[in-house]
């Protein structure tokens, strides 16, 4: 890979691994959705994140939010087959300091060298954004393919 290097955690041994690491007392509210697997998915994830994180987040932090939704849920439209059941998943957590949000496809691979991480220059973002303006973010390829981001409260 070209530019700098990339701050995501590859994760590749089970979706339990995609979850976030629980403190003691830790408080976690949980919200899944099954999102078509159409263009629209992307407004109706964006939705959904900002009526659950909303109200926790500052004004650009809430944007930064919505963008980064709807840059995981794009991808796993126009680049990954649906769950078996027609669907991706929106998968929405928070607790007292973090928020993170999960997208599941049918995929089963990822590669890197096409995730787009450089820069925008050639127009098409794929993960850059995610890359700059999430605090935290992976992928797994263990079966159950998903992207994740965290933002610090």
């Amino acid at each position: 890979m070209r530019g700098r290097p990339i701050r995501a955690w590859v994760i590749a041994s089970s979706r339990k691994d995609m979850e976030p690491p629980r403190r003691e007392g830790a408080t976690v509210d949980t919200h899944e959705h099954r999102l078509p697997h159409t263009p629209g998915a992307a407004t109706i994830a964006r939705s959904l994140a900002e009526e659950e994180f909303g109200p926790y987040l500052s004004g650009e932090r809430a944007e930064d939010l919505r963008l980064m939704v709807s840059e995981l849920v794009t991808n796993a439209v126009k680049h990954a087959p649906p769950e078996p059941d027609g669907t991706i998943v929106l998968h929405l957590e928070r607790n007292s300091s973090v928020v993170r949000v999960i997208v599941r496809d049918g995929g089963t691979h990822v590669d890197p060298n096409l995730a787009g991480f450089d820069s925008p220059s050639d127009g098409h973002y794929g993960l850059f954004f995610v890359d700059t303006h999430a605090d935290r973010w992976g992928f797994s390829i263990d079966g159950d393919k998903g992207f994740w981001f965290e933002m610090d409260m």
